[in-house]
This record gives C-alpha cells, sequence and structure tokens, in this order.
C-alpha cells in the first residue's frame, strides 16, 4: 500500500464509475442533554414526546446535545422520554417545563456488563468479536427491511468556524426508499417538503462553494482527500455514507465494501455490553490495519450489536491524518437505527468532515501597471509592504516576451504606502504600444520573498480550517409519501436550493425544524 494513498470520501457506486407555508412554531421547550456525571452534552439522544404510552412525535439532540420542540406540540402530550445506548432513559412530566428557559435533562449511565455469554439450549459459548461482527452483517437482510418503506426527516448542512454556526441550510424531506435488496443511489426518491437559508446565522460565501479538491492552490479542499460533490447535493452526499444501507457497494474509504471488507480492514475489541432500553447490546470498538491506511492515515470507530438477532444499532467511523505527530480527524460518521416493529429503520446519521478555505486575506498584488511617462512599472499591493524586503531587485522578475527587464531603481511611493515604482532601464528595447489585451498575454512578472509589515510573505496564501457538518434526523417512520396527489422528487444532481419545494402537499405540517441553539 502506498504512504501516498488518497482518502476518498465518497466512492463512485462500484457498478459504475407540500412545500407547506412554514411558519415557525413558538417554542415551548429549549432543551439540552447531559450526562449526570460529566455534565457534558449527550449528541444524537432521541427524544420522544409521549401521551399515556403512545409516541406522538419524535426529535433527535444536536451534535451539542441540544434540541428544541414547538409549544402547540407540548398540548397534546404528558412527558418527555429521552434514551440513548449507554444510558437509562430519562422522563421529564410537560407540567414541570418552564416556558423560555432551557432545560436540563440529565442521564444516568446504564448498566455495563464485560464479556458476557451468548447461551445455546446445549451449552454457554463465547463467541469471538469477529464472528460477532460477521453475524451482524451476514443478518442485515433478515434486521432490516427489503420490501420499500418511507420516513419523513429534519436535514440541515452547516459548517462550523469555533463554534459559531455558518451557512445553516435547513430542511423537511420524505425519503421514499425500495429497500435494501434495491442500489439507495439510484431507486431512493426524496421529496423536498421545506427548505430554507436561516439567515439568523452567519453566512459567508468563501465556504460555501464547491470543494475544487486542489490542495496546492485551491480555495476548498481536504488534504490528502477527495470529495465527489454529486452535483453539489449536500443530502445524496449524506445519504451515500450509510455504510449498512448502502452495505453491498462501496461507500467510503477504509470501510469500503461494508459486507466484504469491513472485516478484513478492521481489528475488533469486544469492550463489553451496555443497554438501550432493556436491550443488551455488544459494545465493539475498533481500528483500521496498518497495511490497509498507509502511513498518512488511520481510523477508529465503535459498532453496538444487538445480542440474539446481531442487529445493528449504531456505528461511528472516524478517518484521522497523520500529522507532526499528531491525529488530525478527516471526516466522522455517525448513524444509527432503531427497531420499528420487526424491522430495524433509520434513525439518525451525521457526516462531520473539515475543509481548508482560502480566506484571500493574504498578502498580494493588487495590481501592476506600466507607467510609459515615468519609464516605470507601478505594483500596488493589498497591504503595506516591509521597507527592505520590497526595495531588493532580486525580488523582482519582470519580463516581456520571455525576456527580462533591467531594473535601475526601486522607489516607495510617498502618497500611498502600498505603492512602490520599479524604474527600468530597457524598456525601449520592447514594444510597449501594443494594445492592452496584447501587452498582458505577453508580460510576466514574478514577485518573491516580500514580506508586509506583518511578516506576510507574497503571494502566500491563507487558508482557514472550518467544520462542514451534514445531519439527517429521521421524524416519522413509514409515512404513505406517495398518496396525496402527484409526487415528484428533487433532482440528486442539483442543490437542494436549485430544486423546487412540493408545495402542493401537506404532509409535512406535522413536523418541524430542530434548529440548533445560537451561543451567545
Amino acid at each position: 500500500m502506498s504512504t501516498q494513498l488518497k482518502v476518498c470520501l465518497v466512492l463512485f457506486l462500484s457498478i459504475l464509475f407540500s412545500f407547506h407555508v412554514f411558519s415557525q412554531n413558538t417554542v415551548g421547550v429549549h432543551g439540552l442533554v447531559i450526562d449526570n456525571k460529566t455534565n457534558q452534552p449527550i449528541p444524537f439522544a432521541s427524544v420522544k414526546l409521549v401521551k399515556g404510552k403512545e409516541i406522538k412525535w419524535g426529535v433527535i439532540s444536536n451534535a451539542e446535545g441540544d434540541f428544541q420542540i414547538p409549544a402547540n406540540y407540548l398540548a397534546v402530550v404528558d412527558s418527555i422520554v429521552v434514551s440513548c445506548i449507554g444510558y437509562q432513559n430519562s422522563v421529564v412530566q410537560i407540567r414541570e417545563i418552564k416556558n423560555e428557559v432551557l432545560t436540563i435533562i440529565k442521564m444516568k449511565p446504564g448498566t455495563v456488563l464485560l464479556r458476557e455469554l451468548v447461551i445455546t439450549p446445549q451449552r454457554k459459548l463465547r463467541l469471538s468479536v469477529d464472528k460477532i461482527v460477521r453475524l451482524a452483517i451476514k443478518n442485515i437482510p433478515e434486521n432490516y427491511p427489503t420490501q420499500p418503506f418511507s420516513y419523513l426527516a429534519y436535514y440541515r448542512d452547516y459548517q462550523r468556524e469555533e463554534k459559531e454556526y455558518v451557512n445553516l441550510n435547513e430542511s423537511i424531506v420524505g425519503v421514499f426508499d425500495k429497500g435494501f435488496d434495491s442500489l439507495d443511489y439510484f431507486s431512493t426518491r426524496i421529496r423536498l417538503f421545506q427548505y430554507r437559508e436561516n439567515k439568523t446565522f452567519r453566512r459567508d460565501s468563501l465556504t460555501a462553494i464547491a470543494y475544487d479538491n486542489n490542495s496546492i492552490a485551491g480555495n476548498k479542499f481536504i488534504p490528502t482527500a477527495t470529495v465527489f460533490p454529486f452535483g453539489g447535493n449536500e443530502l445524496v452526499l449524506l445519504m451515500v455514507h450509510d455504510a449498512v444501507r448502502n452495505h453491498k457497494i462501496r461507500s467510503y474509504s477504509f470501510v469500503d465494501r461494508f459486507n466484504s471488507n469491513f472485516i478484513t480492514n478492521h481489528f475488533f475489541k469486544l469492550l463489553g455490553t451496555v443497554y438501550l432500553h432493556d436491550v443488551p447490546l455488544y459494545h465493539i470498538s475498533f481500528k483500521s490495519l496498518f497495511e490497509v491506511t498507509g502511513r498518512e492515515h488511520t481510523a477508529t470507530g465503535e459498532i453496538f450489536i444487538e445480542h440474539g438477532n446481531f442487529a445493528i444499532h449504531k456505528l461511528t467511523y472516524s478517518t484521522f491524518l497523520k500529522e507532526s505527530g499528531s491525529l488530525k480527524l478527516l471526516y466522522k460518521v455517525q448513524l444509527e437505527y432503531a427497531r420499528n416493529e420487526s424491522k430495524m429503520f433509520l434513525n439518525y446519521i451525521s457526516f462531520n468532515n473539515f475543509f481548508k478555505s482560502n480566506t484571500h486575506l493574504g498578502f498580494k498584488v493588487d495590481d501592476v501597471a506600466y507607467d510609459r511617462a515615468m519609464n516605470a512599472f507601478v505594483i500596488t499591493f493589498n497591504h503595506e509592504p516591509e521597507r527592505t524586503s520590497v526595495l531588493n531587485k532580486k525580488n523582482y522578475d519582470l519580463k516581456f516576451d520571455k525576456k527580462p527587464f533591467t531594473i535601475s531603481d526601486i522607489v516607495r511611493s510617498e502618497v500611498n504606502a502600498k505603492k512602490v515604482f520599479v524604474f527600468v532601464q530597457n524598456a525601449h528595447d520592447f514594444n510597449l504600444f501594443e494594445k492592452p489585451t496584447e501587452l498582458a498575454k505577453k508580460f510576466e512578472a514574478d514577485f518573491k520573498n516580500i514580506k508586509d509589515v506583518e511578516g506576510n510573505l507574497v503571494n502566500e496564501i491563507k487558508y482557514k480550517t472550518v467544520n462542514q457538518f451534514r445531519e439527517l434526523f429521521v421524524q416519522r417512520t413509514n409515512v404513505a409519501l406517495e398518496k396525496n396527489g402527484k409526487p415528484f422528487f428533487l433532482s440528486k444532481q442539483k442543490p437542494l436550493n436549485q430544486n423546487v419545494a412540493d408545495s402542493t402537499n401537506q404532509q409535512s405540517a406535522g413536523y418541524w425544524m430542530n434548529t440548533p441553539l445560537k451561543e451567545n
């Protein structure tokens, strides 16, 4: 395996290369789910609105553990039940909730049993960890729907710079899946019910552009990785990273084809048994093999597999770049399935990757012009240049028609600190009276070792690191998405904002956008 291995976040499939008018309901609950021992947020906890024993609605806490529920939904339920793998259920009575006050829900870790034995009628048998994972993959056709099904979900994509949300886009979507025996990308259809660019949070046009995958002088890229943009449709890009749903095809690097490569590419360790409600789950960690990832990368993760039927409840997968003795997260996929009657259906999927974005704030030359009267080139920088380097003749290479100009002197402008005059001796040797368009084709200018007063080198691109998130939270499974009127589905080759929402359908009226809390 080459040490120059380049990660592909998404690989092309192996066989090929009503918009309901949305008025934000008054928020009744702003909630935050935390661990009662560490006080740290618990991401992606299931929050169910319950009346008696009947679940009316559901929502998933965000990556930061927060969620919101509109006030009108609280009027018809009596409690909120929060659950998460490895924790005891937490119940909050609606009457205990105070409006406009952040509701803190503390969860206690569940009981953990180490190395539990699987019991058969004949004898006690300790399954190897590899055997458990192998049975989980083998049993996917039994545990997940192979017949058509559908669900309504809240989708969002956004970026984070430090702790600030940027470019938040939100949607309510309906997904019609023909079942796990079909190829997801080609057969699954999606309806866009609601879409909005959330202007409450900052918009940044520089980071909203598509990936150009150019790590030399690009505007948006992930070092040592390639992102296939799928026409700029972030939702589709997220869905192809569900390795369980797409277990028959290549999904992303090192997981590759889940049903054949996942086990051979990783080393597994059984950590013990944890519980979801009263259901015992094998808690298994794994790490990629060196011969698979090479010197530049490594990958780790966890998988939670139900005892007995070996259904996969949760999978997390993180790939890292080895950089200067430390690990830099390239991307992280988190997905969870939940049981609905006899089958497992998607609960949520999250995909987080970092990228570098050109800030266009570095030190550079803004303009080069030739002044015939002065017989000098007028160089204008975007920042004030440092005196010694900007007056050094060796730092300029000016040519016309491949022949160099001879520089006699360089003088700083007394009027504009960002401007210098580069006087040349042999301008008469060149025909500088051609049309400007022709002159531009023949003129070459190279600047090196010139710094600004802050020490920035000329033409050195300045990048900032940004985290990109795509998240899909299922709110209801097995919704009849094709019953009302003639449906139309979004184009997977277009970004969501270029697709038309289904304004004739009312199916999304009972669902809401779980907009993240704005940090102060």
